[in-house]
């Protein structure tokens, strides 16, 4: 490269380094001496830098580094954009296409009358039959199969470690087996393959949302426990003022002293401080100290409905009306009580409000594996510390 420059500024260069005019290619003939000297000193230049990438970080960093200087050509980024907003509309209507029942299942509620196991089993087979085979091998990244004994030996193993309700609902655990064994090995990261898998999520949702007095604009998600939903809730609004407050550099969320111990997992990975605030005799917060531990790093407010160490609710509307004075977000953490109070409540005893009655409230958590009936094995029941980011 200098022995180039060396010759451009002694205007002495022989045009055959790279180009000579003996070439067939009648595109460079047309340039003068010195253009073509300035194109042979981009291309060596070029040709240098490639070489070095290519020696310190192989061809991949070598791949990398094109794309980059790609992008920062002048629309590529928007091209990009636009790219990929096409492909996600496309994908989300492939995803409503292969929905059952696309315009129902968002407003789905728990009926007033359970549907009997034989008919469950009657929609399991339906769902079953509009779906792929994977014996036939093509769910390629999504399922691998090595044939049913495997299969067989995993199911049993996983059932045998599965906690068991009581014989009040005879036939339920049975049910609950049969749904396993038939969706346990589908992969619900693509809900175009697995429609059916989509549709459980959707409607799973749709009730729970209902049954938490929460409108047509409740959206969720199933995760595989209350520590996951805690995490990213968490996340979630360590993002979200990311987005909107990018001046507060250390976040805080303020809580009970008595939040789930999930809480602080994920202050711990999200890098955001846990303010804890003390209890009164009646084992809950007392609402002057937690005014007082609100600052303007304060991103979300905590409370739970039960909290864990008492079986007390926290005083959700007093807090949310802090959330609404400050303008800040307020998720409940009712992993263990969101399938038992609304139900607690139908029976005619009092329980105070928790959920999307009051209007601060703009996430709940609440599991499904405690007193909605769902799956789960036994060990994650155990009150240990567990350094797994989902224990």
């Amino acid at each position: 490269f200098y022995i180039l420059m060396w010759k451009l500024a002694n205007s002495r260069v022989h045009l055959h380094v790279f180009f000579p005019r003996e070439s067939s290619c009648a595109c460079f003939r047309s340039f003068s001496p010195r253009k073509m000297v300035v194109g042979e000193i981009l291309i060596a230049y070029v040709v240098i830098v490639s070489i070095k990438i290519l020696l310190s970080d192989g061809l991949g960093g070598l791949a990398k580094s094109i794309v980059r200087r790609f992008r920062d050509l002048p629309g590529i980024d928007s091209l990009i954009g636009f790219v990929i907003k096409r492909e996600a509309q496309s994908f989300l209507r492939q995803i409503e296409s292969s929905s059952p029942h696309p315009k129902t299942e968002t407003s789905i509620k728990i009926p007033e009358k359970g549907v009997s196991n034989d008919a469950l089993l009657d929609q399991l087979k339906s769902f079953k039959a509009n779906q792929l085979d994977l014996s036939e091998g093509q769910v390629f990244a999504y399922v691998y199969t090595i044939g049913t004994s495997h299969y067989k030996a995993m199911e049993d193993a996983y059932l045998e470690y599965t906690d068991e309700t009581s014989d009040d609902m005879p036939g339920h655990d049975s049910l609950c087996r049969e749904y396993l064994r038939a969706f346990m090995h589908e992969n619900a990261l693509n809900p175009i393959v697995f429609p059916a898998l989509r549709r459980f999520e959707t409607e799973t949702v749709a009730m729970a949302a209902d049954m938490l007095h929460g409108d047509g604009n409740v959206v969720g998600s199933l995760t595989s426990g209350g520590t996951e939903s805690i995490l990213m809730a968490i996340k979630t609004y360590r993002d979200r003022a990311r987005d909107l407050f990018p001046h507060i550099k250390s976040p805080e969320m303020v809580a009970p002293i008595t939040i789930h111990p999930a809480f602080e997992k994920a202050a711990h990975y999200f890098d955001v401080k846990m303010i804890h605030v003390p209890l009164d005799s009646d084992f809950k917060p007392n609402m002057e100290k937690y005014r007082q531990a609100i600052t303007p790093q304060t991103i979300l407010l905590l409370g739970s409905a039960p909290q864990y160490c008492h079986g007390v609710v926290d005083p959700i509307e007093a807090i949310g009306k802090l959330a609404e004075e400050r303008g800040i977000p307020f998720h409940v953490d009712a992993c263990f009580g969101g399938f038992m109070l609304p139900w607690v409540e139908k029976l005619g005893y009092p329980v105070p409000k928790f959920d999307f009655r009051v209007p601060a409230v703009s996430s709940i958590s609440a599991d499904v594996h405690k007193y909605g009936y769902g799956l789960k094995v036994s060990w994650d029941d155990v009150v240990v510390p567990v350094p797994t980011l989902g224990g």
